[in-house]
């Protein structure tokens, strides 16, 4: 069983590395395989956890008002939702439940990342054991609020209509900023995905080296 799990993930792995030679029915066939069985499992998970209970408590009689209030809630922002298939008349009625959809949780990763990244960063940055130390401890402490702050102004919506030298100069740093973290971001991720693929390629590898024993 295992040589044949294995066997079907270095197929599948090999069909997905495809796409580096060309666009190809083999790297479709691996593209729908992988978002299928990703669209199956979460409405199953969906269904499985949050419908399906709400309606058992209901055929039992214990129901609970306010499980039932938002299951009743999501049908009917769910309703305008199916002007988007067939000829899509009333198609605009489906941006009400999206809008509400994408504003919650907008609003709810704003709260999160303020709470939950950005406050306890500013707090522990400026707290006073990181401003006692050694004098490469202070410098870092200083260049890491300066440049916090020089990339929190360089988001600015309104501009004035002929800035001054010293306040585009200080745009222009913090976009460079911006930039180079942005770079080093990248670098990380293609780092990461290096790792991934030596790994899945030596996975191969143990696969082939396992089948030729039994050959």
């Amino acid at each position: 069983m295992a040589l044949i799990g294995g066997g079907l993930a270095a197929l599948l792995s090999l069909l997905v590395l495809s796409r580096v030679i060309a666009d190809n029915p083999c790297y479709r066939l691996a593209q729908y395989l992988l978002v299928g069985a990703s669209l199956g499992l979460t409405a199953a998970t969906l269904l499985g956890q949050t419908v399906f209970p709400p309606l058992q408590q209901l055929a039992r009689g214990q129901s609970d008002p306010r499980a039932l209030a938002l299951l009743v809630t999501a049908g009917v922002l769910l309703i305008p939702l199916l002007t988007r298939f067939g000829r899509q008349r009333g198609a605009w009625l489906s941006n009400i439940p999206l809008a509400i959809i994408f504003g919650t949780g907008a609003g709810v990763a704003l709260i999160g990342v303020v709470r939950g990244t950005l406050v306890p960063q500013l707090l522990e940055t400026v707290a006073q054991r990181r401003l006692q130390g050694d004098a490469a401890t202070l410098l870092g402490t200083l260049v890491l609020i300066t440049t916090l702050v020089l990339t929190l102004w360089s988001f600015q919506y309104a501009q004035a209509a002929t800035p001054s030298r010293a306040r585009h100069g200080l745009q222009q740093l913090a976009r460079g900023l911006v930039l180079v973290s942005f770079g080093v971001f990248l670098a990380l991720a293609v780092r990461t995905y290096l790792a991934a693929l030596a790994a899945l390629l030596a996975t191969i590898g143990e696969w082939i080296a396992a089948l030729s024993t039994l050959l």
